[in-house]
């Protein structure tokens, strides 16, 4: 009876162990920068592509990007990113927005700043998510 004991007992430790190896980690980063309305900021990049032949036959192809960063965050911006100094663009998740919203309301000072459409320099500490979105643990 001792033998059927341990042999139904085997694989349930055998699972768990495996079970140990397949853990993931996540790494926090920060995002520095001023925080935009990420609904403006993706309307207003654009992407173009231009093909020219030289006199030899050698093509060349330029892709140039355009951004216009003026994209102030107003009292009814819903949806927010960040624009760091070197141009980076990280746009805010659902909870990440709403705490930005939260914020607002909480600091009178960064009301003033939006409704006199000054620039908010934030600083967000997240994980990268899905599309291209940081899931934000923090903002300060």
């Amino acid at each position: 009876m001792k033998r059927v004991v341990i042999l139904a007992i085997a694989p349930l430790f055998g699972g768990l162990m495996f079970a140990q190896t397949q853990t993931t980690t996540t790494t926090t980063q920060t995002w520095n920068g001023t925080l935009v309305n990420a609904q403006c900021y993706q309307q207003h990049t654009s992407q173009s592509k231009s093909t020219s032949v030289d006199q030899y036959g050698n093509t060349t192809t330029r892709t140039t990007t355009s951004v216009v960063s003026e994209c102030p965050v107003t009292t009814t911006t819903t949806q927010f990113g960040v624009v760091t100094p070197s141009g980076q663009f990280v746009m805010l998740n659902p909870a990440g927005n709403q705490e930005v919203v939260t914020m607002v309301r909480k600091h009178h000072k960064w009301h003033e700043q939006i409704v006199a459409s000054q620039p908010i320099n934030v600083e967000v500490v997240g994980t990268p998510g899905p599309s291209g979105t940081v899931v934000v643990r923090e903002i300060k």
